[in-house]
């Protein structure tokens, strides 16, 4: 009912949080790299589809779609385990993340999956729709965690010129003023990370959620010591 991802977070999306979002109408989405292991990761998406479903039947609205999120650069050891646990409990949409989705597009197209994937350059985002993929997610200046550079304004107009497909921005959304903004771009979603981190639903320390309420965008810091990439925290 929203045009609107919760984005996958590392250590903070998880199946209760996709649940609550799924329910309220928005899409939910997770990082397969935050379960233990492949099987853990079909242990959630099977518990998500019950509870979803649970809730359908229940006499509630249907459940916007599930998003997992696969990192698909060469440093996920468990890219492979975790495409093979996606393709038997065919999912609607995969998001793939850090490097480009090439590996993955054709076995998630043949389950009948749409793929979009993320992006932080015009050159990536090329790349990606030569790929094969169904939407993009543009990582704008000001996304958080790893994070793009270019101005939202300026990423959105120069990807539209070539691409008709899904768009998705991500950066510094977080209320109906910047959804509304995204859509009048040329976007047909937005990501709501940050947003998700302070709910009851968040895998988050609780320590973590009190310092994003009590922090305002003077706080934010831009810094590659966690992962080697440009990352805001």
């Amino acid at each position: 009912s929203l045009p609107l991802i919760a984005a996958p977070m590392f250590l903070v999306s998880g199946v209760e949080l996709v649940v609550a979002a799924c329910r309220n109408g928005v899409l939910g989405s997770f990082p397969t790299v935050n379960c233990r292991s492949p099987e853990q990761l079909d242990q959630w998406l099977g518990e998500i589809e019950s509870r979803l479903q649970r809730h359908s039947d229940a006499g509630g609205r249907r459940a916007a779609p599930v998003c997992a999120n696969l990192i698909v650069h060469r440093s996920n050891a468990r890219l492979q385990q975790d495409l093979q646990v996606l393709l038997r409990n065919q999912p609607e949409m995969v998001i793939t993340s850090v490097g480009s989705p090439a590996p993955v597009v054709g076995p998630l197209h043949d389950a009948g999956a749409l793929v979009l994937a993320d992006v932080a350059s015009i050159r990536h985002a090329e790349r990606a729709v030569a790929a094969g993929a169904d939407g993009l997610v543009l990582l704008t200046a000001g996304a958080g965690g790893q994070t793009g550079w270019l101005n939202p304004f300026v990423f959105v107009r120069a990807v539209r010129a070539f691409f008709d497909g899904t768009l998705v921005l991500a950066g510094g959304i977080a209320d109906g003023h910047a959804l509304r903004a995204a859509q009048a771009l040329g976007c047909d979603l937005a990501y709501m990370g940050t947003k998700f981190i302070a709910t009851r639903e968040s895998m988050a320390d609780e320590r973590y959620r009190a310092m994003l309420v009590a922090s305002s965008a003077d706080d934010i810091l831009l810094t590659k010591a966690f992962t080697g990439l440009q990352t805001n925290m």
